[in-house]
């Protein structure tokens, strides 16, 4: 990767890590009934989005950098993930997934492309952003109420190695202002 990617790259991280801390202090100084923020770090955001995907009933959409499904590990947490949105849409609850095209990272855009064409075998309609920027937001929507936010992608590193840090927001304010992003990015997006 060149310097100036690399540069690119590094920017973006601290962009976004300076959305995230301003989107959890906005969020807790506004924080009322209608409200409820829960920090979720590190292994814990496995459990709690293999939940609240369980749980959904109308809806579930997906936006991440990096998704990694691992054939030869089939119980691996990223697998597991992909497992529940598949059980989901066999409830019935609509199911998109947005991943990064990975025009800028060979690696991306290889384990995301393959990703992509298994959730559309599995009748998960996903698809790859295609703007010359990263799609570097790492986001779930559940059922126009909750929005799960923040920096762990859908791979071993993220949800079982890294330190990564995440907030679950139930709000129906916040989750439809992420409903419309996720939309927006939809729209720029293709086929796998």
């Amino acid at each position: 990767m060149s310097r100036d990617k690399r540069f690119a790259l590094a920017v973006a991280l601290v962009l976004f890590s300076l959305t995230i801390t301003f989107l959890f202090l906005a969020v807790r100084f506004l924080a009322s009934n209608e409200i409820e923020v829960i920090a979720i770090n590190d292994r814990s955001y496995f459990d709690f989005v293999r939940n609240a995907i369980e749980k959904a009933s109308d809806e579930v959409l997906v936006a991440v950098f990096e998704l990694t499904y691992y054939s030869r590990f089939p119980n691996s947490s990223s697998n597991r993930l992909v497992q529940e949105l598949a059980f989901a849409k066999e409830r019935g609850v609509r199911v998109k997934v947005l991943l990064d095209s990975g025009n800028e990272i060979e690696s991306v855009r290889r384990v995301n492309a393959y990703a992509c064409k298994l959730l559309r075998k599995l009748g998960i309609d996903a698809r790859m952003e295609n703007s010359s920027s990263l799609l570097h937001a790492k986001f779930v929507v559940i059922d126009d109420e909750l929005l799960i936010l923040g920096s762990s992608n859908w791979n071993y590193h993220s949800l079982v190695l890294n330190h990564e840090a995440n907030v679950a927001i139930r709000s129906r304010k916040i989750a439809k202002l992420y409903k419309e992003y996720f939309n927006g990015l939809w729209q720029n997006s293709t086929a796998c």
